[in-house]
Order: C-alpha cells, then sequence, then structure tokens
C-alpha cells in the first residue's frame, strides 16, 4: 500500500492557509504549507509532491516566479501546480499562469467542492503512480530473484552434472573392482573346490579323508556363495541383472529344496515339515535358479534361526482372480531381460522356448514359518536393507546380512512380493507371494538329474583342448576329463591355444577367458574365423562376471559358458550336449535298482503303500525311513522292497518313490 500522497498550499496570508487546509480535511493526504516563494522552493526539495497551490500575488516572490523555478528543477519538473488568485484574474493573467507550466488556474474565492474535486483527482493520479512504481520495483525485484535464480539454478545442474559424473565413474570403477575381485577370488577357488571334486570321486579314501573333502568343499561354497550375494546386489542395482526362464517339473522342485533343507534340520536336531497343496501345477515357468535361491535363503535362516521345535515349508495354490491366459505370460516389470533366440547355439542352457500363450497363471504362496527367535516389530523391513542383520552376535557373524535384501529384490523382479510376520520369542513366517505360468510337460522338464556317479562316456574317445594361463585351473580340468576318458591337451593362451587346435584338431575348446599374450574372446574370433576351425566346439570357462552367457554366445561366438569354479555336473552335462555323448555310470553305487524289478519284489500291504505314499508327498524322508523299519521288521520277505526304497530315500529321490508306489500300490496285500 503507498504512502499518503503530499500537497503544498503556498499562500502570504495565514487565513487563507488555515481555510484551504480545512477545505481539503475530507481528502486523505498529508498538507504542507508554506507562507513564502522562498519556503515553498525549500520545501519542494525535501518532499514529494500530489500536487502545489500556489497563489499568485506574493511578496518577494511572486506565484509566476516560483512556477518557473520549480519547472526548472529536475526533481520537481513533473509536479503539477494549480494557480490560485484573488487580484490577477484577467485573461492575461491566466495565459501566464499556464505559460509557467500550471495546468489550472482558479479565481479566489476558489468553490470548495471544485477544488476538493481537483485534488482528489490529482491524488489518484499519485497514487496510481505509486502503485505503479511499486509495481516496477517488485517486477524488477522478481526479474533479479529470477535471474539470481537461473544463475544458481545453472550452477546446481552443473553441479548435479558434476555428481551425476563422479557417480557414474564411481560405479565405473566398482564395476571394475567386483569384476577384478570376482576374477581374483574365484579363479583360486576353482583349484580348492575342483580338486575337492577330483578327490571326492577316489574311491581308496578313507571315511575320515571323506569328511575332511566335504568339510573343503563346504567352506569353499559358502564363501563362494558370500562373494555371488555381494556380485548379486551390485547387478540389481545397476538392473543388469537377469533372469532365465525355462520349463520345469514343480514337484520335483520343490522336493530337492526340501531335501537340502531337511538335511540341515536334522543336523540341528529341529523338526522340518514340508506341507505342499495336491492342486499344485505339475509343471511351471519360471527362473528357477533364482526362486531356489530365494527359498533356500528362507528356509536356510529359519534352521539358522530356530534352536527348539521345528521348520515348515507350505506351498499353497491360491486363488486368483486373472485366470485368462493371454493376461498371464508378462512380468509387471522392465528389469526382466530375456535374450534373444539364437538358431546357432540350440544347446544353450539360457535359450528356452516361448511362453505358450493358452496356459492359464498359477498364484503361488511359498510359507517358510518357523518356531525360532523371532523378529522385533521395528527391525521387520530393516532386515531386507542391505547389510542388515538381526540377532546376537554369535547368529549375525555367518553371512554379509545380503541375502534377504537380494531375494526381495528377486521376488519383486520376477513380479512377486516378499512380506514377514514374526512376533520375538514366538518365530517368524516369512511369505513369498508369486504367480508362475503353467505348463504342458515336455522332455525338458521330464529330464531329472541323475545323482549317481559318471565314470565315462559311450562311443569313441573325444578330444578335448583345455586353453587357461593358470596351471591350476587347467590341471582342475584334466583331472576331470582324463579318467572319464578323453584325450586332453593344453594351451596356455589364446595364441597357443589357436596353434594347438590346429595341431590336435579338438571336437571341444575349454577356453578361459582373461589371459595375457591373447584373452580368449580373440582367441575365439580367430576361430570362429578360420574355415578349418571354426566348426569346433567352444565353451567358455571364466571367473569374470561382466557378461551373461547368452552375451558370450552372441557377442563372442562361443557355443557354451561355464563359470569358475567348475562344478563337475554342470561341465559334464554340457560337454554331453555339445559332443551328443551318452554316459556310463558306476552301476555298484545302486544295486538294488537293478538288481529285483518291481514284479521280483513282495508288495507289502496296501494299507502300508498308503502311508508310504503320504510321507513321501511330503517329503517326510525320516518318516519313510521309520515305516520302513516296522515294514522289514514285520516280514523277511519284505526285504528287497524295504532295500530298493531305503537306497531311494537316502539319495533323497522323493519323485521316485513316489512313482515306485504309484506303480506297486494294487500289487500288495490288501489291507
Amino acid at each position: 500500500m503507498p504512502e499518503k500522497s503530499k500537497i503544498l498550499i503556498v499562500d502570504d496570508k495565514p487565513e487563507n492557509l488555515l481555510a484551504m487546509k480545512q477545505t481539503l480535511e475530507e481528502v486523505e493526504v498529508e498538507i504542507i504549507t508554506a507562507s513564502s516563494g522562498q519556503e515553498a522552493l525549500i520545501t519542494t526539495l525535501d518532499h514529494e509532491f500530489a500536487i502545489i497551490l500556489l497563489d499568485v500575488k506574493m511578496p518577494e516572490m511572486d506565484g509566476y516566479e516560483l512556477a518557473e523555478l520549480i519547472r526548472g528543477q529536475k526533481e520537481t519538473r513533473k509536479v503539477p501546480i494549480i494557480f490560485m488568485s484573488a487580484v490577477y484574474s484577467t485573461e492575461y493573467s491566466v495565459m501566464k499562469g499556464f505559460e509557467t507550466g500550471a495546468v489550472d488556474f482558479l479565481a479566489k474565492p476558489v468553490n470548495p467542492k471544485v477544488i476538493v474535486n481537483k485534488v482528489r483527482t490529482f491524488v489518484e493520479l499519485d497514487q496510481q503512480k505509486k502503485e505503479l512504481a511499486e509495481s516496477l520495483k517488485i517486477q524488477q525485484s522478481l526479474t533479479e530473484n529470477l535471474i539470481r535464480a537461473n544463475a544458481e539454478l545453472g550452477e546446481a545442474k552443473d553441479e548435479a552434472e558434476k555428481a551425476k559424473d563422479e557417480a557414474e565413474k564411481a560405479d565405473r570403477v566398482k564395476s571394475e573392482f567386483l569384476s577384478t575381485m570376482s576374477h581374483e577370488f574365484r579363479t583360486p577357488l576353482n583349484g580348492v573346490l575342483g580338486y575337492a571334486q577330483i578327490l571326492k570321486r577316489d574311491k581308496a579314501l578313507t571315511e575320515s579323508q571323506k569328511a575332511g573333502i566335504d568339510i573343503i568343499g563346504h567352506c569353499g561354497n559358502h564363501l563362494l556363495n558370500l562373494i555371488n550375494e555381494i556380485l548379486d546386489l551390485s547387478k540389481i542395482e545397476a538392473r543388469e541383472m537377469e533372469l532365465h526362464e525355462s520349463d520345469f517339473r514343480f514337484s520335483s522342485f520343490l522336493d530337492g529344496i526340501a531335501a537340502m533343507i531337511r538335511i540341515r534340520a536334522q543336523q540341528k536336531e529341529i523338526g522340518f515339515h514340508f506341507e505342499p497343496a495336491t492342486d499344485l501345477p505339475v509343471c511351471v515357468r519360471g527362473d528357477n535358479k533364482r526362486l531356489t535361491q530365494i527359498l533356500l535363503n528362507l528356509l536356510s535362516n529359519a534352521v539358522k534361526f530356530t534352536d527348539h521345535g521345528s521348520v515348515t515349508f507350505r506351498v499353497l495354490k491360491l486363488e486368483t482372480q486373472n485366470q485368462h491366459p493371454a493376461s498371464n505370460i508378462q512380468h509387471p516389470t522392465s528389469s526382466i531381460q530375456h535374450p534373444a533366440p539364437s538358431t546357432q547355439h540350440p544347446t544353450s542352457s539360457t535359450q528356452h522356448p516361448a511362453p505358450n500363450i493358452q496356459h492359464p497363471t498359477s498364484n503361488i504362496q511359498f510359507q517358510v514359518e518357523d518356531t525360532g527367535v523371532g523378529i522385533p516389530e521395528g527391525w521387520q523391513e530393516e532386515i531386507f536393507s542391505p547389510f542388515r542383520q538381526v540377532g546376537n552376535h554369535t547368529r549375525k557373524i555367518e553371512g554379509t546380512g545380503l541375502g534377504l535384501s537380494i531375494s526381495r529384490k528377486l521376488a519383486r523382479m520376477m513380479g512377486g512380493e516378499l512380506h514377514v510376520e514374526s512376533r520375538p520369542d514366538e518365530g517368524s513366517t516369512f511369505r513369498l507371494d508369486l504367480e508362475l505360468p503353467e505348463v504342458s510337460e515336455s522332455a525338458e522338464t521330464e529330464r531329472v538329474s541323475d545323482e549317481r556317479n559318471i565314470i565315462g562316456f559311450k562311443g569313441e574317445k573325444r578330444k578335448i583342448l583345455v586353453v587357461d594361463d593358470k596351471e591350476d585351473n587347467r590341471a582342475v580340468l584334466v583331472g576331470l576329463l582324463l579318467p572319464l576318458g578323453f584325450e586332453v591337451t593344453e594351451a596356455a593362451d589364446g595364441r597357443e591355444g589357436l596353434d594347438k587346435a590346429a595341431e590336435f584338431e579338438p571336437d571341444l575348446i575349454l577356453m578361459d577367458m582373461v589371459m595375457p599374450v591373447m584373452d580368449g574372446a580373440e582367441a575365439i574370433r580367430r576361430i570362429r574365423n578360420s574355415q578349418t576351425l571354426k566348426h569346433i566346439k567352444i565353451i567358455a570357462v571364466s571367473a569374470g562376471s561382466s557378461l551373461y552367457p547368452h552375451r558370450m554366445m552372441t557377442e563372442i561366438g562361443c557355443d557354451d559358458f561355464i563359470q569358475k569354479p567348475v562344478q563337475a555336473p554342470e561341465l559334464f552335462d554340457k560337454l554331453a550336449a555339445h559332443l551328443g555323448l551318452e554316459r556310463i555310470y558306476e552301476t555298484s553305487e545302486r544295486p538294488t535298482e537293478t538288481a529285483e524289478k518291481d514284479e521280483d519284489l513282495v508288495i507289502p500291504p496296501a494299507s502300508e503303500i498308503r502311508l508310504l505314499y503320504k510321507f513321501a508327498s511330503y517329503g517326510d524322508i525320516e518318516g519313510i525311513r521309520e515305516q520302513l523299519d516296522e515294514i522289514g521288521a514285520s516280514d523277511e520277505q519284505y526285504a528287497p522292497f524295504v532295500a530298493k526304497l531305503r537306497n531311494l530315500a537316502q539319495g533323497f529321490r522323493v519323485g521316485k518313490i513316489r512313482k515306485f508306489l504309484e506303480r506297486v500300490k494294487g500289487q500288495g496285500v490288501k489291507g
């Protein structure tokens, strides 16, 4: 709000000044008076006036002279002046007044209404001028602030760009560091775990030696798991984690998970209950490796934090409102990347058949319930943060504290969610809700891995070239391959590998990626460009983690990929797939599987078969063993039957137990 306008009244007669002040009292202005021209001139320098009411006839300096002086000053030249006179009212006097710059000329006595209206008009104009000036001042201030803000924004943008560049640089450094550390850790672990696998196959070992090798393998795999957790978290944060989906038999998958955890629970002398629903789908589609990672983490934690009582693993099929097939083939997150199909490498483990849109989606809930220490309410979300662990010191020292964080992130990548409910000293329940598309049973899902010991492959001897700059790594691969009847030769770098390939003419090359002189990628490119060598199968073997398998195949040209530390079953599977080999198993390990046919066995009563099948449906190996003890004690004729099932139970082959019982359920004595 502008300040009050000021008006100046100039008259040498005090009574005239008083009368004029009284007349203008109704106008909201500040009135200043002067009784001479000299006083008025000084006053105009100290104040800004909306209008000057000026008497013409005054001693020493009349109104005309004062008006000319006011008009001559820069500060006051635009102030409006109204002349008032009782003597000079002729046309000449009026014209002279206008010539000196007056805006009006009034004869005394002045009509009060006229002077009030005229003054009010000029006061309003002055107020508008003041408001405009204030508005311009505010606008100028806003403009200056905007300019200043733009400058600060520009500086902030520059700082943000700089921070972004620094963050990207830090991410690159971190990725390079993790890749290097992965290679440096995996290389010695390849030797440790590799030789543990080689030594374990030696039949001359004593029981104590076997136990020692098992401890070496357990410790090595534990260290490998810690490394994998850190790398997984890094990949997820960098949005580089990929899901690789395939079709798999759901019941066999769950049986395998339950069997692994049952052993751990038995070692800790706590109960373990596996309760799969009867209406679960037979075959589903998903990333079974990552799902295994989530479930094993939840179940392992449950066993770890339970000292008394039991751990229960339930799998339920929940009702879902959305059963339309076409809506169930996509994940709600864009983080899932699927490798493009490739016709060059049909045996690659990273490829999978296209989803069948005719199949519905099952809403599956995995529940892991324990009677352990529980989690305080305020910590139930904190446990999903990276590097956060809950519990006393002796429990927290094992692991990185990344398992639950990675599990929730993986669950969300797969379109699911992971929840927890817990009470201190009573236990916890973790729930994983996940939609899994149901698929028809195929050759892929029907194939079950055989746990028997491989002693060779049928057919002519195949030649394999092992290329690795580390002698220890070559020794591990050679130690695994030679006993199976392969002809093996070695090379210490890519260049030597090219020479050996031309000379040795191998059927398959196991190629390390990081080597001096010539790395594996360059060696593979040269082999693929060679008319005489391009047909050779190549499996990349790397301790690094920068490229995924399908990128190895599409960008480098290898046929498959194995990550160090090399696992013997994976190596043998890939050799069989790429070379078309048929395995030879050591038959002495499972004599009862081939010694007696089903029809040669004496089958117990149907009631016993039904009870065994119930235990098998729940994955209750201990229950199966106890029931077999009772059956064996009841009649010696059941001994072959008991031996066959006991052998299957020893290997936790619950799926085969169920199939066997389904075959023989009608052959037993009625009861």
